[in-house]
Protein backbone atom coordinates (compact mmCIF):
# COMPACT_ATOMS: atom_id res chain seq x y z
CA UNK A 1 0.00 0.00 0.00
CA UNK A 2 1.20 3.21 -1.42
CA UNK A 3 0.50 6.62 1.33
CA UNK A 4 1.43 10.38 0.60
CA UNK A 5 2.17 12.69 2.96
CA UNK A 6 2.49 16.87 3.26
CA UNK A 7 3.80 18.12 6.55
CA UNK A 8 1.89 22.05 7.40
CA UNK A 9 4.15 24.49 8.26
CA UNK A 10 3.49 28.12 8.67
CA UNK A 11 5.17 30.83 7.27
CA UNK A 12 8.60 30.82 9.38
CA UNK A 13 8.61 27.07 8.01
CA UNK A 14 8.10 25.43 11.28
CA UNK A 15 5.48 22.82 11.88
CA UNK A 16 2.53 24.16 13.58
CA UNK A 17 -0.43 22.67 14.08
CA UNK A 18 -3.04 21.26 16.68
CA UNK A 19 -3.43 17.28 17.17
CA UNK A 20 -5.00 14.21 18.99
CA UNK A 21 -2.71 11.86 17.99
CA UNK A 22 0.57 10.82 18.58
CA UNK A 23 3.05 7.83 17.94
CA UNK A 24 6.40 6.91 19.72
CA UNK A 25 8.39 4.69 18.07
CA UNK A 26 11.29 3.17 19.61
CA UNK A 27 13.14 -0.11 17.86
CA UNK A 28 10.40 -2.47 17.50
CA UNK A 29 8.03 -0.34 19.82
CA UNK A 30 4.95 1.87 18.78
CA UNK A 31 3.35 3.60 21.73
CA UNK A 32 -0.29 5.18 20.55
CA UNK A 33 -1.99 8.01 22.20
CA UNK A 34 -5.51 9.64 21.40
CA UNK A 35 -6.38 12.70 24.01
CA UNK A 36 -10.03 13.96 24.40
CA UNK A 37 -8.64 17.55 23.69
CA UNK A 38 -6.03 18.33 20.89
CA UNK A 39 -3.00 19.08 22.22
CA UNK A 40 -0.70 22.34 20.08
CA UNK A 41 2.29 22.02 18.67
CA UNK A 42 5.02 24.52 17.19
CA UNK A 43 6.07 27.66 18.98
CA UNK A 44 4.57 29.06 21.64
CA UNK A 45 2.41 32.38 20.66
CA UNK A 46 3.66 35.40 23.08
CA UNK A 47 0.60 37.33 24.68
CA UNK A 48 -0.58 40.01 24.02
CA UNK A 49 -1.40 43.09 26.54
CA UNK A 50 -4.84 42.90 25.79
CA UNK A 51 -5.21 39.28 27.15
CA UNK A 52 -6.57 39.11 30.27
CA UNK A 53 -6.71 35.30 30.42
CA UNK A 54 -5.87 33.77 33.41
CA UNK A 55 -2.28 32.02 33.65
CA UNK A 56 -2.15 28.24 35.53
CA UNK A 57 0.46 27.03 37.31
CA UNK A 58 0.60 23.41 38.12
CA UNK A 59 1.02 23.01 41.71
CA UNK A 60 2.44 19.76 42.83
CA UNK A 61 3.58 18.30 46.56
CA UNK A 62 7.40 16.74 46.42
CA UNK A 63 5.94 12.88 46.73
CA UNK A 64 4.00 13.93 43.26
CA UNK A 65 7.40 15.42 41.72
CA UNK A 66 9.41 12.39 42.62
CA UNK A 67 6.36 10.12 41.46
CA UNK A 68 6.12 12.16 38.61
CA UNK A 69 9.84 12.52 37.51
CA UNK A 70 10.18 8.57 38.50
CA UNK A 71 7.75 8.10 35.40
CA UNK A 72 9.13 9.93 33.32
CA UNK A 73 12.82 8.89 33.76
CA UNK A 74 11.42 4.95 33.47
CA UNK A 75 9.59 5.44 30.24
CA UNK A 76 12.55 7.90 28.96
CA UNK A 77 15.60 5.28 29.60
CA UNK A 78 13.14 2.07 28.30
CA UNK A 79 12.39 3.96 25.29
CA UNK A 80 16.00 4.98 24.55
CA UNK A 81 17.47 1.50 25.41
CA UNK A 82 14.97 -0.33 22.77
CA UNK A 83 15.96 2.70 20.22
CA UNK A 84 19.22 2.06 19.90
CA UNK A 85 19.91 -1.67 20.89
CA UNK A 86 20.40 -3.32 17.86
CA UNK A 87 20.14 -0.04 15.39
CA UNK A 88 24.32 0.78 15.21
CA UNK A 89 26.07 -1.14 12.65
CA UNK A 90 30.17 -2.65 12.00
CA UNK A 91 31.88 -1.75 8.88
CA UNK A 92 29.77 -4.32 7.40
CA UNK A 93 26.47 -2.77 8.10
CA UNK A 94 25.92 -5.49 10.74
CA UNK A 95 24.37 -4.66 13.88
CA UNK A 96 26.36 -4.59 16.82
CA UNK A 97 25.12 -6.86 19.53
CA UNK A 98 24.08 -4.84 22.88
CA UNK A 99 26.54 -5.94 25.74
CA UNK A 100 26.08 -5.29 29.78
CA UNK A 101 28.62 -4.48 32.44
CA UNK A 102 28.35 -4.03 35.72
CA UNK A 103 31.27 -2.31 37.18
CA UNK A 104 32.21 -2.01 41.61
CA UNK A 105 34.89 -1.16 43.52
CA UNK A 106 37.03 -2.67 45.40
CA UNK A 107 37.02 0.57 48.13
CA UNK A 108 34.59 2.32 49.50
CA UNK A 109 33.76 4.61 47.24
CA UNK A 110 30.61 6.12 48.35
CA UNK A 111 31.21 9.52 46.61
CA UNK A 112 29.07 9.82 43.50
CA UNK A 113 31.06 12.69 42.27
CA UNK A 114 34.32 10.74 42.67
CA UNK A 115 33.31 7.49 41.20
CA UNK A 116 31.69 9.07 38.40
CA UNK A 117 34.98 10.64 38.03
CA UNK A 118 36.23 7.19 38.33
CA UNK A 119 33.96 5.93 35.44
CA UNK A 120 34.64 8.34 32.91
CA UNK A 121 38.40 7.42 33.04
CA UNK A 122 37.41 4.06 32.76
CA UNK A 123 35.07 4.99 29.53
CA UNK A 124 38.31 6.97 27.68
CA UNK A 125 40.49 3.80 28.37
CA UNK A 126 37.98 1.45 27.02
CA UNK A 127 37.59 3.63 23.93
CA UNK A 128 41.19 3.93 23.44
CA UNK A 129 41.73 -0.01 23.82
CA UNK A 130 38.63 -1.11 21.39
CA UNK A 131 40.14 1.74 18.98
CA UNK A 132 43.66 0.68 18.85
CA UNK A 133 42.62 -3.36 19.17
CA UNK A 134 39.76 -3.83 17.11
CA UNK A 135 39.19 -1.06 15.00
CA UNK A 136 42.81 -0.99 14.29
CA UNK A 137 42.86 3.11 14.31
CA UNK A 138 46.00 5.00 15.14
CA UNK A 139 46.97 6.09 18.59
CA UNK A 140 45.90 9.61 18.12
CA UNK A 141 42.58 8.52 16.22
CA UNK A 142 41.91 6.15 19.34
CA UNK A 143 41.65 8.86 21.68
CA UNK A 144 38.26 9.25 20.01
CA UNK A 145 34.93 8.60 22.21
CA UNK A 146 32.81 6.07 19.84
CA UNK A 147 31.17 4.21 22.35
CA UNK A 148 27.78 4.67 22.90
CA UNK A 149 25.96 3.47 25.98
CA UNK A 150 23.64 3.85 28.98
CA UNK A 151 24.88 3.56 32.96
CA UNK A 152 22.29 3.85 35.80
CA UNK A 153 23.96 3.98 39.25
CA UNK A 154 23.01 1.77 42.26
CA UNK A 155 23.94 1.62 45.81
CA UNK A 156 25.19 -1.38 47.40
CA UNK A 157 23.37 -1.15 50.42
CA UNK A 158 23.13 -4.50 51.98
CA UNK A 159 26.11 -6.13 51.65
CA UNK A 160 28.95 -2.79 51.72
CA UNK A 161 26.78 0.42 53.28
CA UNK A 162 26.02 2.17 50.10
CA UNK A 163 29.12 1.81 47.90
CA UNK A 164 28.72 3.23 44.75
CA UNK A 165 28.01 0.70 41.38
CA UNK A 166 27.10 0.90 37.88
CA UNK A 167 24.74 -1.15 35.44
CA UNK A 168 25.72 -0.03 31.85
CA UNK A 169 24.68 -1.15 28.58
CA UNK A 170 26.89 -1.04 25.66
CA UNK A 171 25.48 -0.77 22.15
CA UNK A 172 28.38 -0.29 19.62
CA UNK A 173 31.05 -2.49 21.65
CA UNK A 174 32.44 -4.67 19.12
CA UNK A 175 33.67 -8.08 20.24
CA UNK A 176 36.65 -7.90 22.27
CA UNK A 177 39.85 -10.47 22.36
CA UNK A 178 40.51 -11.24 26.03
CA UNK A 179 37.89 -9.48 27.05
CA UNK A 180 38.29 -10.27 30.91
CA UNK A 181 41.56 -9.62 30.85
CA UNK A 182 41.54 -6.92 29.53
CA UNK A 183 38.31 -5.36 31.09
CA UNK A 184 40.04 -5.75 34.47
CA UNK A 185 43.34 -4.22 33.74
CA UNK A 186 41.15 -1.42 32.21
CA UNK A 187 38.69 -0.86 35.23
CA UNK A 188 41.36 -1.58 37.64
CA UNK A 189 39.24 -0.75 40.81
CA UNK A 190 37.34 -3.36 41.63
CA UNK A 191 35.06 -6.48 40.70
CA UNK A 192 33.24 -6.39 37.53
CA UNK A 193 31.12 -9.09 35.24
CA UNK A 194 29.69 -9.22 31.38
CA UNK A 195 26.51 -10.02 30.84
CA UNK A 196 24.64 -12.67 33.21
CA UNK A 197 26.23 -12.68 36.48
CA UNK A 198 25.39 -15.99 37.23
CA UNK A 199 26.45 -17.59 33.41
CA UNK A 200 29.76 -17.00 31.90
CA UNK A 201 30.58 -17.68 28.57
CA UNK A 202 30.06 -16.70 24.88
CA UNK A 203 26.54 -17.31 24.41
CA UNK A 204 25.29 -15.74 27.61
CA UNK A 205 27.96 -12.80 27.32
CA UNK A 206 26.00 -10.62 24.55
CA UNK A 207 22.09 -9.52 24.33
CA UNK A 208 20.94 -11.41 21.15
CA UNK A 209 17.47 -11.05 21.14
CA UNK A 210 14.11 -8.67 22.28
CA UNK A 211 13.65 -10.78 24.86
CA UNK A 212 16.46 -10.54 26.82
CA UNK A 213 16.74 -6.89 26.04
CA UNK A 214 13.35 -6.53 27.52
CA UNK A 215 14.39 -8.15 30.77
CA UNK A 216 17.34 -5.73 30.85
CA UNK A 217 15.22 -2.95 30.12
CA UNK A 218 12.99 -4.34 33.53
CA UNK A 219 16.65 -4.78 35.91
CA UNK A 220 17.48 -1.59 34.82
CA UNK A 221 13.74 0.57 35.80
CA UNK A 222 14.01 -1.79 38.99
CA UNK A 223 17.47 0.34 39.92
CA UNK A 224 16.32 3.76 38.81
CA UNK A 225 12.99 3.15 40.84
CA UNK A 226 15.42 2.06 43.91
CA UNK A 227 17.25 5.19 43.24
CA UNK A 228 14.47 8.00 43.42
CA UNK A 229 13.83 9.46 46.73
CA UNK A 230 17.39 8.58 47.84
CA UNK A 231 18.92 11.82 49.39
CA UNK A 232 22.26 10.81 47.85
CA UNK A 233 20.75 11.62 44.65
CA UNK A 234 19.55 14.60 44.83
CA UNK A 235 20.42 17.04 42.04
CA UNK A 236 22.36 14.20 40.16
CA UNK A 237 21.66 12.02 38.15
CA UNK A 238 20.43 8.69 38.50
CA UNK A 239 20.94 7.73 35.01
CA UNK A 240 22.69 8.94 32.08
CA UNK A 241 24.34 8.48 28.71
CA UNK A 242 26.97 8.68 26.05
CA UNK A 243 26.34 11.86 23.50
CA UNK A 244 25.05 10.99 20.24
CA UNK A 245 22.17 8.19 21.19
CA UNK A 246 19.42 7.62 18.31
CA UNK A 247 16.13 9.31 19.80
CA UNK A 248 12.89 8.16 19.52
CA UNK A 249 10.11 9.31 17.04
CA UNK A 250 7.68 10.98 18.22
CA UNK A 251 4.81 12.05 15.44
CA UNK A 252 2.08 14.42 16.11
CA UNK A 253 0.24 14.20 12.54
CA UNK A 254 -2.73 13.04 12.77
CA UNK A 255 -3.14 11.64 9.67
CA UNK A 256 0.38 9.75 9.30
CA UNK A 257 -0.33 8.07 13.30
CA UNK A 258 -3.52 7.03 11.67
CA UNK A 259 -1.09 5.68 8.84
CA UNK A 260 1.07 4.14 10.73
CA UNK A 261 -1.79 2.64 13.18
CA UNK A 262 -2.72 0.74 10.65
CA UNK A 263 0.00 -1.03 9.15
CA UNK A 264 0.42 -2.47 13.14
CA UNK A 265 -0.95 -5.89 13.75
CA UNK A 266 -3.01 -6.12 16.20
CA UNK A 267 -1.64 -9.42 17.40
CA UNK A 268 1.24 -7.11 18.62
CA UNK A 269 -0.58 -5.57 21.05
CA UNK A 270 0.79 -5.58 24.38
CA UNK A 271 -0.67 -3.21 26.80
CA UNK A 272 -4.15 -0.94 26.52
CA UNK A 273 -5.14 1.77 28.81
CA UNK A 274 -8.23 3.86 28.33
CA UNK A 275 -9.39 7.08 30.22
CA UNK A 276 -6.35 7.64 31.88
CA UNK A 277 -5.80 11.14 33.50
CA UNK A 278 -3.30 13.78 33.48
CA UNK A 279 -3.61 17.70 35.13
CA UNK A 280 -3.99 20.15 32.72
CA UNK A 281 -4.08 23.78 34.40
CA UNK A 282 -6.76 24.07 37.26
CA UNK A 283 -8.22 20.28 36.01
CA UNK A 284 -7.48 17.11 34.11
CA UNK A 285 -7.70 15.59 30.95
CA UNK A 286 -7.13 12.14 29.56
CA UNK A 287 -6.37 9.76 26.52
CA UNK A 288 -6.44 6.49 25.73
CA UNK A 289 -2.83 4.01 25.64
CA UNK A 290 -2.01 1.50 23.19
CA UNK A 291 1.57 -0.19 23.12
CA UNK A 292 2.34 -2.62 20.60
CA UNK A 293 5.80 -4.56 19.75
CA UNK A 294 6.83 -5.54 16.42
CA UNK A 295 9.63 -8.00 17.61
CA UNK A 296 7.75 -10.65 15.71
CA UNK A 297 6.61 -8.83 13.34
CA UNK A 298 9.72 -7.72 11.09
CA UNK A 299 7.62 -7.27 7.70
CA UNK A 300 4.72 -5.17 9.19
CA UNK A 301 7.60 -3.10 11.57
CA UNK A 302 9.40 -2.33 8.63
CA UNK A 303 6.32 -0.69 6.53
CA UNK A 304 5.26 0.95 9.64
CA UNK A 305 9.25 2.35 10.09
CA UNK A 306 9.30 3.25 6.40
CA UNK A 307 5.96 5.93 7.05
CA UNK A 308 8.02 6.90 9.94
CA UNK A 309 10.50 8.42 8.32
CA UNK A 310 8.55 10.34 6.11
CA UNK A 311 7.53 12.89 9.47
Amino acid sequence: MKHSFDAKYNEKGIQNYFSRLKVVVSGTSFEFYEFDHPIFYGPKQKKSKEDNQPSFKLVMSEEEKATSSARRAKSHIKRLIKTNAFNWFNEKDKPYLPITLTLTFAEDIRDVKEANNLFSNFIQRLNYSVNLVERGWSKKEAKKNILKYTVVIEFQDKTRGGVVHYHVIFYNLPKMERIYDRLNDIWGKGFFWVGEKKKRGKNSTYVRDHKKLDKIIDYFIKYISKSFGDKRLWNKKTYFNSRGLIKPTVIVEENLVDMIFDEVPKEALQFKADNLKYPYKAGERSFNYKKFDLADFPEEMNQALKLAKMY
